[in-house]
């Protein structure tokens, strides 16, 4: 038997009707006396399980890139090296055989600007060692110093022939 609401209190028997004496406060009362439910208890232990499944999802990838990262640090730890050599045994004999301390002074700026640009790139790397394009960007720099250095020293080592050259002639 459906019945509209809104025409349950239109009717005259529900006109008439009060609430008995004491039922008001009897109400307050017991609304008073029930436990109240600790949604804000559950709540923090919710929040605090979150937190901590997720602070150990993080650490766990971290720890799994910092060992994927150490053979590639070492890799580049060993190129850099062997790089640095053979550019100061190419730098040592540049300064050795040239003669124009001009022309020395002026490779040695362009080595320095390469040099302070590496070391951008270092700390580029140390702060994202998985970009693949900072490493070539290092290997690169290290490849140009050292051209840099064997083109030079070819161009003294023509230059120092010419004037041998020049030398026999007179």
């Amino acid at each position: 038997m459906k019945r509209d609401i809104r025409t349950l209190f239109k009717d005259e028997e529900h006109k008439d009707y009060e609430l008995p004496e004491g039922h008001r406060e009897e109400f307050i009362k017991k609304l008073e006396t029930t436990p109240k439910k600790r949604y804000g208890t559950w709540m923090r232990i919710a929040a605090a399980i979150v937190v901590a499944l997720a602070l150990s999802y993080t650490v766990y990838k971290n720890m799994n890139t910092t060992t994927d990262a150490l053979p590639i640090l070492a890799q580049m730890e060993a190129m850099e090296v062997n790089y640095l050599e053979n550019i100061d045994k190419e730098w040592q004999n540049f300064v050795s055989i040239a003669e124009d301390k001009t022309l020395v002074d002026r490779y040695r700026n362009k080595l320095d600007g390469l040099s302070r640009n590496y070391e951008e790139l270092s700390i580029q790397f140390k702060q994202n060692p998985d970009d693949i394009t900072v490493v070539e960007q290092l290997v690169a720099n290290l490849q140009r110093r050292l051209d840099l250095l064997k083109d030079i020293q070819s161009h003294i080592i023509i230059l120092n022939q010419k004037n041998e050259h020049h030398e026999k002639q007179f």
